[in-house]
Order: structure tokens, then sequence, then C-alpha cells
């Protein structure tokens, strides 16, 4: 019998090892995404640069990136003020990317950063 608890020992420890990579890998890793923060109807409608908080409605927000690139914005432990004061704006979102959805834990609105124009789409 005692030769046979090393070897549960290392299965077991095995198996635990695989729960913590799993784990990690479900976590996401954390990225930065730069980009203008607008509603999706604000994009259906063309308007990038005269999107206001007011005009989102019930619609669901996006940022899109310089890079044509577009994320819907999920908070996680963000609270709702940042991404309020960033919106129609330039941001940085710091967050866990999950395909083309961020879960957002930090955001912050760019000073004086310029707005992008309709011909970036």
């Amino acid at each position: 019998m005692k030769r046979h608890i090393p070897a549960l020992t290392a299965v077991v420890m095995m198996l635990f090892l695989l729960s913590l990579s799993a784990a990690a890998w479900a976590a996401g890793k954390e990225v930065l995404i730069r980009g203008q923060l607008v509603s999706e109807k604000c994009m259906a409608d063309g308007r990038l640069t005269d999107c206001t908080l007011e005009d989102s409605g019930d619609s669901p927000w996006v940022i899109f990136t310089a890079d044509k690139k577009l994320y819907k914005v999920e908070l996680r432990r963000a609270p709702q003020w940042k991404l309020d004061s960033g919106f129609g704006k330039q941001v940085v979102v710091k967050g866990i990317l999950k395909g083309n959805k961020i879960l957002v834990n930090d955001a912050a609105a760019l000073e004086g950063a310029k707005k992008m124009s309709k011909s970036c789409l």
C-alpha cells in the first residue's frame, strides 16, 4: 500500500496544477485598450464626435479603436462614473479581453486628446 501513496500524491498534485492553470486561463489576461467610447447607436448613426451620454439611451457601449476594431464594454471592477466621464471621448480602458468584449477594471478619459473623425471609418 505504501508504494501507491507517492503515485496517488503525484496524481492529486497534477490535478491540482491543472485546475490552477485552467483558473488562470479563465481569468484572462489584462490588457489596455485606447479608443473612442460611444454607444452602438451612435456608431450605427455614424456619430463619433457628437455622441453624448444622453444620446446613448439603453444602447450598449463600445470602444472604437484607431485600427478600426470595435470592443463591447462591460463593467467588471470599474465604477460606472469612470466610464460616464469618458463617454464620447478618447479613453484608455484596462480590463480582461474576452473575444470582442472587454470586462472593464479601470478607465480614464485622456485629457486634451483629439476625437476621431468620420474619416477614420
